[in-house]
């Protein structure tokens, strides 16, 4: 078994008094995780599922890699 352990890409708020939990990734970010998803594709990384939390920025940076891996996403409340 392999585990692939993938960090969200860049999040942020543009408006700071919305809570921490809730930032969604960036455009920076979106991209920056398409780069990513690309990459692991060329390397034929194929896993089985991807968790994530379901906070937005683990969630969209899991769909992202999903699309370029043709995986599943399912997310985990921890």
């Amino acid at each position: 078994m392999r585990l692939y352990l993938l960090r969200h890409g860049a999040a942020d708020w543009p408006d700071w008094d919305q809570p921490d939990d809730d930032r969604p990734l960036t455009k920076s970010g979106r991209k920056e995780m398409h780069q990513v998803g690309e990459f692991l594709a060329r390397l034929k990384v194929r896993p089985d599922v991807i968790l994530t939390s379901p906070l937005p920025r683990a969630a969209q940076t899991a769909d992202i890699a999903g699309e370029h891996l043709k995986t599943r996403c399912r997310e985990e409340n921890l």
